[in-house]
């Protein structure tokens, strides 16, 4: 069990932590930020959960946090995150 790993620039990426990560919304690419709540290793497969920011709902303006979670399990797919944009940073504030 470990409770960090290595981003794809090799930072070390913590539980609490916010990252940018790579996603899908139906068949398009998209990157989504989120904080880290949860990182598991098992062997060389990891499972990290993030709970993420909804920049574009669908039936609103204003960015959201996501009702779930995303499950990770390529940590080569995220970038841990220093400065955090603002609406991003309170939705997040909360998230344990």
């Amino acid at each position: 069990m470990s409770d960090t790993y290595k981003d794809r620039v090799g930072r070390e990426v913590k539980v609490g932590d916010v990252v940018a990560y790579a996603t899908t919304e139906g068949r398009r690419p998209r990157l989504r930020i989120g904080k880290v709540t949860f990182i598991e290793r098992r062997e060389e497969v990891f499972a990290i959960r993030v709970r993420g920011v909804d920049e574009e709902p669908w039936d609103s303006d204003e960015p959201r946090l996501n009702k779930s979670v995303a499950n990770l399990h390529d940590p080569d797919r995220t970038l841990k995150l220093d400065t955090v944009p603002e609406p991003h940073a309170r939705l997040l504030e909360g998230v344990k």
